[in-house]
């Protein structure tokens, strides 16, 4: 197996696709995704986020488990020109209250809750905006 030609993220998943587009890129629990289904969920995340004007260089915060949503917003972000900034799924809602002001995130994916976090409210408490 040759090495990559890619030296970004965006473009190891553009590489991956084009060279291996149907075999399975990663295995979550029950779900898999090929590569070719990861590069094009993640171009939509992309579009979505230039939607809202992020580009080059915004913080794109992520409080998302290890599931195959966390490669879509990743790589996705990457594709934006953004820079992925994730949190801790274990943080609780004060120092999520710090991280988020420090990060300078512009736009945040986040679960409902995990395990006894519940993020929803610890975002409308600490960051209502």
């Amino acid at each position: 197996m040759l090495p990559p030609l890619a030296r970004t993220l965006p473009d190891l998943l553009r590489e991956n696709a084009g060279l291996r587009g149907e075999q399975v890129a990663v295995i979550a629990g029950d779900r898999q995704a090929t590569y070719s289904a990861l590069h094009a969920r993640a171009q939509a995340v992309a579009a979505g986020l230039r939607g809202l004007g992020i580009g080059h260089g915004d913080r794109v915060g992520m409080i998302v488990s290890n599931r195959v949503e966390w490669l879509e917003i990743c790589f996705g972000a990457t594709l934006a020109g953004a820079v992925a900034v994730p949190f801790s799924t274990w943080s609780t809602a004060k120092e999520l209250a710090f991280l988020l002001v420090d990060s300078k995130v512009k736009v945040l994916f986040t679960l409902a809750s995990f395990g006894e976090n519940d993020f929803v409210a610890a975002l409308r408490a600490n960051a209502p905006e």
